[in-house]
């Protein structure tokens, strides 16, 4: 028989999952919370969080892969300029996918242009897979710390708060206009 246990975490690591590919920082508060709250082992809560980062990741570069094959996107989108763009990503592509994991709103649209401009798979995956290995767990530990240290003064409505913030931040990022 089932550990109804072991259900819950599972149903946990899903959701966290697939809530990376909506935004990551919503999905590290909410592995923490699951963690602290419902006892969620922090190695399920990191591994769920940090395969679906790099899932999403791909996911995202693919996009940016299969768009180039739109004529309509193409003759939008190509130009010299954006030519010249592709050469200053690929020298400064460490920089910026370190920047995207920290800044609300660029992961999207570089990750899409590192597909479009087919930028080097293993390149992409490898760095891809080094800055979540650094900032996942960095964030889930800060995230963890301030949860903690904040419910200890306004009690437990606190990781509330703290996850409809970076889902707004997370939103509003994404949907900022230009």
């Amino acid at each position: 028989m089932s550990d109804p246990l072991s259900h819950a975490w599972l149903v946990h690591c899903v959701v966290l999952f697939f809530l990376t590919i909506f935004h990551e920082g919503t999905a590290i508060v909410a592995a923490t919370f699951a963690h602290v709250h419902f006892g969620l082992p922090t190695g399920l809560a990191f591994l769920s969080v940090y395969l679906g980062t790099i899932a999403g990741d791909l996911t995202i570069y693919g996009l940016g892969r299969f768009a180039r094959y739109s004529p309509r996107l193409r003759a939008r989108f190509i130009g010299p300029r954006v030519e010249h763009a592709k050469v200053w990503l690929e020298s400064h592509l460490i920089r910026m996918i370190v920047l995207c994991r920290v800044t609300p709103g660029l992961l999207f649209p570089t990750f899409l242009a590192c597909g479009w401009f087919r930028l080097p798979i293993p390149r992409f995956a490898l760095l891809s897979v080094l800055s979540v290995s650094i900032y996942t767990p960095l964030a889930m530990a800060l995230v963890s710390l301030l949860g903690q240290s904040l419910m200890q003064h306004f009690g437990q409505w606190v990781w509330a708060v703290i996850f409809m913030l970076a889902l707004f931040f997370g939103v509003s990022g994404v949907w900022r206009r230009p």
